[in-house]
């Protein structure tokens, strides 16, 4: 996937998608952590005069970003404990949806079922350690322009809130 693209348009024009949903669920690396830790998925739908720029998003026009959060999941946390638990990023991937046409062994193995689609098993990085070594605190505004990408990323981000 050409994650990388997908940013360059996401800075030329913060229109080329919209928010479609997203759901957040605890991160566990494989069962490798010791605690389970916050992840969002975000369903971004590529907007229509962008739809056949391929290398965007999969066939049906969404990509799927994957945002990692230093905070621990706790399933009784309030609305505003989880929120501030949201506060530094570690880690954003970028995925296709994926449909008959492709590999299946390259499919993640849970289907999202409210909206009838597979994804690809794995993600492309788009921000992580080598970029933001500390974390990206995305809500404040010294980090903002962190790297070349983390501007256009925040409102992103930002739109999905």
């Amino acid at each position: 996937m050409a994650s990388k693209h997908f940013i360059n348009e996401l800075k030329r024009n913060p229109n080329v998608t919209t928010v479609y949903v997203f759901s957040d669920f605890p991160y566990t690396a494989n069962k490798s952590l010791s605690v389970h830790l916050i992840e969002r998925e975000y369903w971004l739908k590529i907007c229509r005069e962008n739809l056949s720029k391929q290398e965007l998003a999969g066939k049906d026009g969404f990509i799927i970003l994957h945002v990692h959060y230093s905070g621990e999941w706790r399933a009784w946390d309030t609305q505003a404990d989880f929120d501030k638990k949201r506060a530094i990023i570690t880690q954003i991937n970028a995925r296709h949806t994926w449909d008959d046409s492709r590999d299946l062994k390259e499919q993640f193995f849970k289907k999202c079922l409210e909206l009838e689609k597979w994804r690809e098993a794995s993600g492309t990085p788009i921000l992580g350690n080598r970029e933001a070594p500390d974390g990206l605190k995305w809500r404040d505004d010294s980090n903002r322009r962190l790297t070349d990408d983390t501007s256009c990323l925040r409102d992103l981000l930002e739109k999905g809130e």
